[in-house]
Protein backbone atom coordinates (compact mmCIF):
# COMPACT_ATOMS: atom_id res chain seq x y z
CA UNK A 1 0.00 0.00 0.00
CA UNK A 2 2.85 2.98 1.12
CA UNK A 3 3.59 4.76 -2.29
CA UNK A 4 6.38 7.55 -2.68
CA UNK A 5 3.61 9.93 -2.53
CA UNK A 6 2.57 10.18 0.88
CA UNK A 7 -1.14 10.92 0.21
CA UNK A 8 -1.89 8.35 -2.35
CA UNK A 9 -2.68 5.63 0.27
CA UNK A 10 -4.86 8.19 1.93
CA UNK A 11 -6.58 9.38 -1.46
CA UNK A 12 -7.24 5.52 -2.61
CA UNK A 13 -8.88 5.00 0.88
CA UNK A 14 -11.16 8.01 0.70
CA UNK A 15 -12.24 6.99 -3.21
CA UNK A 16 -13.58 3.62 -1.58
CA UNK A 17 -15.14 4.80 1.46
CA UNK A 18 -16.88 7.87 -0.84
CA UNK A 19 -17.52 5.01 -3.37
CA UNK A 20 -19.52 2.75 -0.26
CA UNK A 21 -21.31 6.01 1.02
CA UNK A 22 -19.08 6.35 3.88
CA UNK A 23 -17.19 9.67 3.86
CA UNK A 24 -15.21 9.63 6.84
CA UNK A 25 -14.58 5.64 6.93
CA UNK A 26 -11.55 5.94 4.92
CA UNK A 27 -9.80 7.12 8.07
CA UNK A 28 -10.56 4.48 9.88
CA UNK A 29 -8.94 2.20 7.06
CA UNK A 30 -5.69 4.49 7.16
CA UNK A 31 -5.12 4.35 10.72
CA UNK A 32 -5.65 0.80 11.19
CA UNK A 33 -3.11 0.08 7.67
CA UNK A 34 -0.62 2.88 8.93
CA UNK A 35 -0.33 0.73 12.92
CA UNK A 36 0.35 -2.29 10.59
CA UNK A 37 2.95 -0.53 9.05
CA UNK A 38 0.64 -1.20 5.19
CA UNK A 39 0.47 2.82 5.17
CA UNK A 40 1.90 6.49 5.35
CA UNK A 41 -0.77 8.60 7.49
CA UNK A 42 0.44 12.39 5.46
CA UNK A 43 -0.44 14.64 8.22
CA UNK A 44 1.87 12.49 10.77
CA UNK A 45 4.54 14.65 11.18
CA UNK A 46 6.14 13.09 14.19
CA UNK A 47 5.58 16.51 16.35
CA UNK A 48 3.14 18.84 16.69
CA UNK A 49 2.16 21.03 13.79
CA UNK A 50 4.34 24.22 13.23
CA UNK A 51 2.02 26.91 13.14
CA UNK A 52 0.21 25.78 16.08
CA UNK A 53 3.89 25.72 17.99
CA UNK A 54 4.54 28.96 16.64
CA UNK A 55 1.02 30.71 17.44
CA UNK A 56 1.65 29.32 21.46
CA UNK A 57 4.81 30.70 21.53
CA UNK A 58 5.85 30.82 25.40
CA UNK A 59 2.57 30.81 26.54
CA UNK A 60 0.83 29.53 29.43
CA UNK A 61 -2.47 27.78 28.80
CA UNK A 62 -3.69 26.85 32.31
CA UNK A 63 -6.84 27.64 33.25
CA UNK A 64 -7.90 27.35 29.02
CA UNK A 65 -9.96 24.75 27.64
CA UNK A 66 -8.64 23.87 24.37
CA UNK A 67 -10.34 21.20 22.00
CA UNK A 68 -8.52 19.31 19.37
CA UNK A 69 -10.98 18.30 16.66
CA UNK A 70 -9.65 15.30 14.41
CA UNK A 71 -6.46 15.07 16.44
CA UNK A 72 -4.78 12.22 14.47
CA UNK A 73 -1.58 11.08 15.39
CA UNK A 74 -2.06 13.12 19.50
CA UNK A 75 0.62 15.54 19.22
CA UNK A 76 -0.76 18.63 19.04
CA UNK A 77 -3.16 17.60 21.73
CA UNK A 78 -0.44 16.61 23.74
CA UNK A 79 1.23 19.93 23.00
CA UNK A 80 -1.85 21.64 24.61
CA UNK A 81 -1.92 19.64 27.73
CA UNK A 82 1.41 19.83 28.43
CA UNK A 83 0.94 23.65 28.24
CA UNK A 84 -1.45 23.77 31.03
CA UNK A 85 -4.60 23.45 29.11
CA UNK A 86 -7.43 21.12 29.76
CA UNK A 87 -7.63 19.34 26.62
CA UNK A 88 -10.24 17.56 25.31
CA UNK A 89 -9.51 16.02 21.58
CA UNK A 90 -11.66 13.39 19.20
CA UNK A 91 -11.37 12.00 16.16
CA UNK A 92 -13.42 9.86 13.96
CA UNK A 93 -11.31 6.89 13.79
CA UNK A 94 -11.27 4.89 16.80
CA UNK A 95 -7.35 3.32 15.48
CA UNK A 96 -6.14 7.25 16.14
CA UNK A 97 -7.46 7.68 19.19
CA UNK A 98 -6.09 3.94 20.24
CA UNK A 99 -2.74 4.65 18.30
CA UNK A 100 -2.54 8.29 20.34
CA UNK A 101 -3.40 6.87 24.09
CA UNK A 102 -0.56 4.18 23.34
CA UNK A 103 2.07 7.23 21.90
CA UNK A 104 1.45 9.50 25.18
CA UNK A 105 0.41 6.68 28.20
CA UNK A 106 0.82 9.26 30.98
CA UNK A 107 -1.01 12.26 29.15
CA UNK A 108 -3.32 14.72 30.66
CA UNK A 109 -5.54 15.33 27.50
CA UNK A 110 -8.51 13.67 27.42
CA UNK A 111 -9.08 11.56 24.03
CA UNK A 112 -12.08 9.86 22.98
CA UNK A 113 -13.87 8.46 19.55
CA UNK A 114 -16.37 10.99 17.99
CA UNK A 115 -18.81 8.80 18.90
CA UNK A 116 -18.15 9.52 22.65
CA UNK A 117 -18.42 13.39 21.75
CA UNK A 118 -20.40 14.93 24.22
CA UNK A 119 -23.39 16.83 22.79
CA UNK A 120 -22.75 20.20 24.78
CA UNK A 121 -19.33 22.03 26.30
CA UNK A 122 -19.49 25.08 28.34
CA UNK A 123 -17.54 26.75 30.61
CA UNK A 124 -14.59 28.50 30.38
CA UNK A 125 -12.55 30.06 27.65
CA UNK A 126 -11.88 28.26 24.81
CA UNK A 127 -8.90 27.61 22.28
CA UNK A 128 -9.64 25.30 19.25
CA UNK A 129 -7.15 23.81 16.80
CA UNK A 130 -7.60 21.32 14.22
CA UNK A 131 -4.60 19.01 13.31
CA UNK A 132 -5.63 18.69 9.68
CA UNK A 133 -4.71 21.59 7.66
Amino acid sequence: MTTEEPDADARRLAAVSLAADDPTGWFEHLYAAAADGAAVVPWDRGAPHPLLVGWLGDRDLTGVRALVVGFGPGFDAELLANRGARTTAFDVANSAVTAARARFPGSPSTTAPRTCWPRRTSGARRSTWSSRS
